[in-house]
Parts: C-alpha cells; structure tokens; sequence
C-alpha cells in the first residue's frame, strides 16, 4: 500500500473535508497497487499519467476527474 503525503484543509473546508493528498509517482508503480475500501468518498483529480482500472471488461482508463463512491471491497490492478 502506498503512503502518500497528506495534507489538512484550510479551515474554510474542514467541515466537509477530511483531508487531501497527493500520488506522485511513475504510472507503473500506482497501476499496480492494491486499493482497501475506506469510510469515506474521495474526489479525485489527475494531472498526470492515466489511471487504468482492470475490471472484469479489460483495461478501463478512467477520467481525469471523478468521484470515487464509498467502497464496499478492494480493487486489483
């Protein structure tokens, strides 16, 4: 599992934000790590190389921005 630098939100957002975090590293490296369910939803925003999901219908690349709900189990790259 990876352990990215996380960061608090200025106090205008706390109420509704937990906290935010960065992912920076080569797309090989983050296109296979292991992803655990949390309590919470995460907006996610990516500057960078794509993100590719393995599903049960291939390769999927997802968006450069997208909501990511509440999990109920992990996900495999």
């Amino acid at each position: 599992m990876l352990h990215q630098p996380i960061y608090a939100p200025v106090p205008m957002l706390a109420a509704d934000v937990n906290c935010f975090w960065a992912l920076e590293q080569d797309q090989e490296s983050y296109n296979r790590e292991v992803y655990l369910p949390d309590a919470y939803i995460e907006v996610i925003i990516n500057v960078g190389a794509p993100l590719v999901l393995e599903s049960e219908h291939g390769m999927l690349e997802l968006p450069r921005a997208f909501v990511n709900p509440l999990l109920a189990t992990h996900h495999f790259e």
